[in-house]
């Protein structure tokens, strides 16, 4: 008996370390679980507004950063500003500086989608106009768009113009434009002419205010939530918020902080919230996020239950296991565990168990999926942004690109990259007349496909009209940038294919280094062997010398633009970067200082050509960089930058004292009265006005919106127009007297302006 009870306590004694083990170690495992759960939990739910928010910034980044070009591009057009100084634009002839100033002006179709309008006010004429639109300041204010001000008010505010450079505001409007008064919210840019006159006007972008709270939707706000945009100087743009004074509160306390943070957990009101802040280093703008903190952590707790469930699955499962076991060692502890632990078991309910976990589980991924649906409406805007940020260089350390990195699902950096630069040079440089346009269009279509074809994980976008950027990452990157240039040229016309540059920077390791293969594939832009022998340029870092000195293509036509248009800061940056990049270590070395020297003055004298001065202020010049090349080679290097310089003063003085423009006018008239002759070219003309062709072309379309042979033709084709409708001349006759040498190219030149031939145009004329 005492040997039998002696064996029972032993048996339970097992039975009950045996329970113990195996429950202890779910146990275990439930604590550490718990705390690395909570904590990566709590930092995901902490860092997910953050990366919503740099998301929205990086959107509004993009997008008012080309709201801004735009803007500052007009403020800065010489035509646009010629109607500053009329006071009658709409009786003749000033009407004649208004239709130039509106053949100049983009369409809002080919701007940005996020604009909604724009205007342009001239105030000494009182005239509002855009590509489509020109009315007095009194039909804008009755016809299109105006405050809840009277007409007097109203234009008061619009006559008293402070300075602004794309100062953001929001504006209250009711807008007819032909249908039912509407009101609306518009957020305004608003850009001052250069040089700047208080009286003259001021150019204003609208965007629809709908378009940032589309962005704070994104952030799927619940009740009691508050999310608003602001300017660089605290102005809120949109809001969205339980009622007026939320946002306000929440500006107020953080101007009571003595530091802004990015995350804090503070009580606003009568509520815990959870609040989020980001502001771009680019535009000014913030985004500010204030979420429930109970429902922000509500995640969490579902965990706690869903961990909490687990370990009592894992406790029940340890009793059988130990039920088991004890069976099978003695059928004491067997009628033990039946009349105690079965009966507790009997009493559990799995089911109800497996249904709170399969609940938790199915909410868990109804969010994931609600996320990834936002994260890929995204991407494209993401990864064009990315792909900015790193060309630029812009990412303090690899943690932060890497951040980024991983939203982009289907890019994964953790095998070499390599930058590769498309360029078209030559013939295939794309101007920005339309037909150049629609041919930029479709050869950047067909690098798309091949890219989507080939390379459908890299990144990439288009820089420039003649520039397209990739960045592939893996293995074997030059045998895979191989095969894809193969399959963009067999796809592109064969003129166009000759013109196609490709250029492969080195291979990196690093995300924050793709800014170093980027500038050394931009770098040999200016080499240019036959694509048929050499289809991709490789940058090697043991070049020979004639490849080190830095003065690409794209930054010869930068300097150009910038001299042209008489902007000496942007000159001065220029030439300041093209030392830089020259440098090697402390000193640039002698023989890459005088090849920069040679690069820079034949670059200056083109510009000298180009700029149109006076025969002595040109001969000045001339004789400057004469003394110049006397000097030594360290000393013309310093003087590079007033010779730059003294030439864009004197190209600013004659800007300024109106040559141009009087030039051009003259010349036009010119034009419109020989040009049906047929020997009437851009030659002949330069050589009756005394200027150089380059001059001539480069000025004329700066000027007129347009290129001297498409301004030609456009005359040319309306005076054939109305001899076809209104006599009964044979087409050879019409071709004469429009000024072609052979029906054969008027009627070319006929089908490319109009569509159809001239024999189509005239039937459909008499049937009409």
């Amino acid at each position: 008996m005492m040997h039998s009870k002696r064996k029972g306590m032993k048996l339970l004694r097992s039975y009950f370390l045996t329970y113990a083990a195996v429950l202890l170690i779910p146990l275990a495992a439930f604590i550490i679980c718990y705390g690395e759960a909570a904590k990566t939990i709590r930092l995901d739910i902490e860092n997910e507004n953050q990366a919503l928010l740099r998301q929205a910034a990086d959107i509004l980044d993009v997008q008012m950063r080309e709201l801004n070009e735009f803007g500052a591009q007009m403020a800065n057009d010489p035509v646009i500003s010629s109607l500053r100084s009329v006071e009658e634009p709409l009786a003749y002839p000033g009407i004649q500086s208004c239709i130039r100033v509106q053949n100049v002006l983009p369409t809002r179709a080919a701007l940005s989608n996020f604009l909604f309008d724009y205007f342009i006010f001239f105030n000494r004429g009182q005239l509002a106009l855009n590509d489509r639109f020109v009315y007095s300041y009194d039909d804008f204010y009755a016809l299109y768009m105006h405050a809840a001000q009277s007409p007097a008010e109203w234009k008061a505010g619009i006559l008293e113009t402070p300075l602004s450079s794309g100062e953001e505001a929001v504006q209250h409007v009711t807008y007819l434009n032909g249908g039912a008064p509407e009101e609306k919210a518009l957020i305004t840019l608003t850009f001052s002419f250069l040089p700047f006159a208080s009286s003259d006007g001021q150019i204003v972008l609208y965007v629809d205010q709908r378009e940032f709270l589309d962005l704070l939707a994104a952030f799927h706000l619940e009740t009691g939530d508050i999310a608003y945009i602001e300017s660089k100087n605290g102005v809120v743009l949109a809001a969205v918020s339980p009622d007026d004074q939320a946002v306000a509160g929440l500006q107020a306390y953080f101007q009571d902080q003595p530091t802004h943070p990015d995350l804090i957990r503070a009580r606003i009101g009568r509520q815990d919230m959870l609040i989020s802040h980001y502001s771009s280093e680019k535009t000014g703008l913030g985004v500010t996020i204030a979420r429930s903190a109970d429902r922000a952590y509500a995640r969490l707790n579902n965990i706690r239950w869903i961990i909490a469930v687990s370990l009592l699955i894992s406790v029940l499962l340890g009793v059988l296991f130990s039920y088991l076991f004890s069976r099978r060692s003695s059928a004491f502890l067997r009628r033990l565990a039946f009349g105690s632990a079965a009966q507790k078991l009997s009493g559990m309910s799995y089911s109800e168990a497996f249904q709170s976990l399969r609940k938790s589980f199915e909410d868990i991924q109804i969010a994931n999926d609600a996320m990834e649906k936002t994260l890929a409406s995204q991407q494209p805007y993401l990864q064009k942004s990315f792909l900015t940020q790193l060309l630029n260089g812009d990412f303090a350390n690899e943690e932060n690109a890497r951040a980024i990195a991983r939203n982009i699902p289907s890019f994964r950096p953790d095998s070499p990259m390599r930058v590769l630069l498309l360029h078209f040079s030559g013939d295939s440089a794309f101007s920005s007349n339309p037909m150049d346009l629609q041919l930029s269009v479709n050869c950047k279509a067909v690098i798309r496909l091949s890219i989507d074809s080939l390379e459908r994980d890299c990144l990439c976008m288009s820089q420039s009209e003649s520039d397209y950027v990739l960045l592939l990452c893996g293995s074997r990157l030059e045998e895979r940038i191989e095969a894809l240039v193969r399959l963009i040229r067999s796809n592109l016309p064969e003129a166009i294919s000759a013109c196609l540059f490709a250029y492969a920077g080195n291979a990196v390791e690093k995300l924050t280094d793709v800014v170093r293969s980027w500038d050394n594939a931009s770098s040999m832009i200016y080499i240019q062997p036959s694509p048929a022998e050499v289809p991709v340029q490789y940058y090697r870092e043991n070049e020979t010398a004639r490849y080190d000195v830095f003065y690409p293509q794209d930054l010869q036509r930068r300097l150009i633009n910038s001299m042209m248009n008489a902007e000496e800061q942007s000159v001065q940056e220029i030439l300041n970067l093209l030392k830089e990049k020259n440098r090697q270590g402390a000193v640039i070395p002698a023989y890459i200082a005088q090849l920069l020297i040679d690069s820079l003055l034949s670059t200056l004298l083109q510009i000298n050509t180009m700029s149109g001065l006076p025969a002595e202020r040109s001969e000045s010049i001339l004789n400057s960089v004469k003394s110049l090349m006397a000097l030594p080679t360290s000393a013309q290097l310093d003087m590079i930058n007033t010779l730059y310089s003294s030439l864009c003063g004197a190209i600013h003085q004659l800007k300024s004292e109106g040559g141009k423009q009087q030039i051009m006018d003259e010349i036009s008239a010119y034009i419109q009265e020989h040009y049906m002759e047929v020997d009437m070219s851009l030659t002949s003309v330069a050589d009756q006005f005394h200027v150089s062709e380059s001059y001539l072309s480069f000025t004329f379309k700066a000027q007129m919106g347009t290129n001297f042979f498409s301004f030609v033709e456009n005359l040319r084709i309306a005076h054939a127009k109305a001899l076809l409708r209104q006599t009964n001349l044979k087409i050879s006759e019409i071709a004469e007297q429009s000024g072609y040498a052979s029906a054969n190219s008027f009627c070319r030149a006929f089908k490319r302006n109009t569509g159809e031939s001239a024999s189509n145009y005239r039937n459909g004329a008499e049937e009409g």
